[in-house]
């Protein structure tokens, strides 16, 4: 849980807790002592710097002590270590600086102790290997630290047997007990483990060979890291060079490439124009993860924990995310499978895969596609080209140095065309489980193996995506959040985010009510980033408000008055006309790119020989509906009691969809038409509080359509309380919706529902 604090720097010192120490300047500003002892202030975050410039900016996201101050006086102060924190804000000029920090949670029995322990030998064995810290006095230290290590891991009985002889005996006697007793004495560390397994196994599967090539590969990186002896500028370019790519632990082909490309650099002159192509080339491959990472054990819960604690709502969402990562867990064929979030802006399509990126453990890396029009993007641009370079996928690998990362592919249904080369094609070649293993950039010119990175696609629209990149994509949809979600996410996430960013870090109270205003009156979309935005303009004349007048304001609680004098009259109204509608409108429900929508369908009559005329933007598929929308009136006029002179064939019929400056498409619009067409005939007017969708065929049946949720939160929005949908859609319907869904069958069933006479 965030809390705020008071900020002190301690210049290249570190406290820890348990410890109890006294700090004085240098280590201390002076300045900043003084402001704390005329304080009141009983505890305080301390975190090390190594320049007062880093103070506050350069240490957000960085950890530091909570210390409770014992004994502060002109000259130094004693603070005593309590836990440690993660620092999420500082703000001032001067020290001490304001802060929100986040205490570490520790729970002793869940605790992931084997990242502590991994931690520990990998130091250990650094030391074990020659490398020496560089200050002085670290020795006598360590020497007390390994001593309470072991007493900590002995047993009351036999402290005694292991501490009565020096430290490193005792060590040794311990870790041979516990080697006897495991069966693995001569298994020192997991390399030495898996080096058994070579010996056991001479032909070793493919991910076995890898598994090995990366152990191997961190363990020269570590004998290098840690090598005293050896630094960068006692080597020239061209052979660091060399020891990196030999580093890399670089596949047969791209390893004869490289030396080809070594060779060839040692023999060009510096001056020539292929020598910087050349170096860059060859730089870009010692910095490829070439192996995938080790493997980490893979926490189903904390993928859930994550996804609860940035998301409200999206149960089937979340489930779905969860059932696809726990079939990978077991090795099943979702292996293969790439995950794309669909839907509107601002419904979290993003933030979710950040939440399954920290889940694993994984770095993410985010490759926009939006506007890519070539595919050398993704691609890249062979050697030959001018100011040559990799494409997007293999540049994004390398920025976050890991073979098994989290991409992001962003908006891929925005990819567009240049001159016919699509990228949706090198998409393709990406995504497909059976050719990314052999991935081969044109820069790069060797193949790289994508089988390890874990792809999430998000997209606004599906209908935007090819047919066969759309084929090897499991598409999620994220439809948008009702009103009573909403409320959720902002009082949960965005009330305490937003108020944090506008300085205000202790949150005024906004009630319910006061959000629900918010939500209904000046924000309509799908998702919450509209609402974020408003909430930000509450919050930001509060502060105003707050710096100008004094801290009085501050736990005032926030009202309708004061969200309408800062947003001003409410933009949207969406309740039904009290005076119903007028003959011929319909309410129809359709999905734009926002999400769900209200759409009114006005059909209109004159006199003449039965033409149908079309206007509002409507595309070929509604075009479509309409005609088949006639020609159902003109054959069952009878049935509907439409006879004589009233005939559909003595009309000419015109239909508009207002708001003409927006393209409208899709096969949903059938029963709103007809039912626009049956209230001009029979003189009726439709209710206004009841909306409808549904694609309707020639012989009247109404079909399933898409888009059943978007559609039914649009319908909560405008304050509609009934909606008609096709039967086929039931088991779309979510729960909780505050309004009476009526599915049916037929469109005879569609015009009782909504009081119109006859029977199809």
């Amino acid at each position: 849980m965030a809390t705020s604090t008071k900020l002190l720097g301690l210049l290249g010192d570190v406290l820890l807790p348990g410890e109890t120490r006294s700090f004085a300047p240098p280590a201390l500003d002076r300045a900043a002592l003084q402001r704390l002892r005329l304080s009141d202030t009983h505890t305080i975050t301390v975190v090390c710097i190594t320049a007062w410039g880093e103070l506050p900016s350069m240490v957000i996201a960085r950890w530091g002590t909570v210390a409770e101050v014992l004994q502060i006086d002109e000259h130094n102060v004693t603070l005593r270590g309590l836990q440690r924190a993660c620092i999420q804000t500082a703000l001032g000029d001067v020290q001490p600086h304001a802060a929100t920090i986040e205490t570490e949670v520790t729970h002793p029995d869940n605790e992931d102790h084997a990242s502590w322990i991994r931690g520990a030998h990998r130091v250990l064995a650094a030391l074990d290997l020659g490398a020496r810290p560089s200050h002085e006095g670290w020795q006598p230290g360590l020497r007390d630290s390994l001593a309470a290590l072991l007493r900590s891991l002995s047993e009351s009985s036999r402290q005694r047997e292991w501490l009565d002889r020096p430290i490193p005996e005792g060590l040794e006697a311990l870790a041979e007990a516990w080697s006897t007793a495991l069966g693995v004495k001569e298994a020192e560390c997991s390399l030495e483990g898996a080096l058994r397994k070579v010996a056991e196994e001479p032909k070793l599967g493919k991910t076995d060979r890898r598994r090995l090539w990366s152990q191997l590969v961190g363990l020269q990186r570590r004998l290098d890291l840690f090598d005293p002896e050896f630094t960068d500028n006692d080597l020239e370019e061209l052979s660091y060079l060399e020891k990196r790519l030999q580093q890399g632990g670089l596949p047969k082909e791209a390893r004869s490439a490289a030396k080809r490309g070594l060779r060839m650099l040692r023999k060009m002159e510096t001056s020539n124009h292929d020598y910087a192509t050349m170096l860059g080339h060859l730089d870009f491959m010692a910095r490829l993860p070439w192996h995938p990472d080790p493997g980490v054990e893979f926490d189903l819960a904390a993928l859930r924990r994550e996804l609860d604690a940035e998301h409200a709502g999206l149960q089937t969402i979340k489930q779905r995310i969860l059932e696809y990562f726990a079939v990978r867990q077991l090795g099943g064929k979702a292996k293969g499978t790439v995950l794309c979030l669909a839907g509107p802006p601002g419904t979290g399509k993003t933030s979710l895969a950040v939440a399954i990126a920290r889940a694993l453990r994984k770095p993410l890396a985010r490759v926009a596609l939006g506007g890519v029009h070539d595919e050398s993007e993704l691609r890249g641009h062979r050697l030959s080209f001018v100011a040559a370079a990799p494409g997007r996928i293999l540049r994004g690998i390398a920025d976050v140095g890991s073979a098994s990362c989290v991409m992001l592919l962003d908006e891929v249904d925005k990819v567009g065309t240049d001159r016919g080369r699509s990228p949706q094609a090198a998409l393709l070649e990406v995504l497909d489980p059976q050719q990314n293993e052999h991935f081969r950039d044109n820069y790069l010119g060797v193949p790289f193996d994508l089988s390890d990175v874990l792809f999430i696609c998000t997209a606004n629209r599906t209908e935007d995506i090819s047919g066969p990149l759309r084929d090897r994509l499991e598409i999620l949809e994220l439809e948008g959040y009702s009103t009573r979600e909403k409320l959720a996410i902002a009082s949960s996430h965005l009330v305490p985010r937003v108020a944090a960013d506008c300085g205000l870090f202790v949150p005024p109270e906004i009630p319910a009510s006061v959000l629900e205003t918010i939500i209904e009156q000046y924000t309509r979309e799908a998702g919450v980033r509209e609402l974020t935005r408003k909430l930000g303009d509450v919050f930001r004349a509060r502060a105003l408000e707050q710096v100008t007048r004094g801290s009085k304001t501050a736990s005032m609680a926030i009202d309708v008055g004061e969200v309408a004098a800062r947003l001003g009259p409410a933009r949207y109204r969406e309740r039904p006309r009290v005076d119903g509608l007028p003959i011929g409108v319909a309410t129809g429900l359709g999905v734009m790119g926002h999400g769900g929508a209200r759409l009114f369908v006005e059909v209109g009559r004159l006199p003449g020989k039965g033409e149908l005329r079309l206007t509002g933007r409507l595309g070929e598929i509604m075009r479509e509906s309409a005609r088949t929308v006639l020609g159902h009136l003109r054959l069952f006029a009878a049935a509907y009691g439409i006879e004589g002179d009233a005939s559909p064939s003595n009309y000419d019929w015109h239909v508009h969809m207002p708001e003409a400056a927006i393209a409208k498409e899709g096969p949903s619009a059938g029963v709103a038409l007809l039912a626009g067409m049956l209230s001009v005939s029979l003189g009726k007017a439709l209710p206004a509080s009841v909306g409808m969708t549904g694609e309707v065929s020639l012989m009247g049946d109404v079909l399933a359509v898409g888009g059943i949720r978007a559609k039914l939160l649009a319908a909560e929005r405008a304050g509609l309380v009934r909606v008609l949908i096709p039967a086929e859609n039931v088991a779309d319907v979510p729960e909780g919706m505050a309004m009476e869904v009526i599915p049916v069958a037929s469109v005879a069933e569609a015009a009782r529902a909504l009081g119109l006479s006859g029977d199809a």
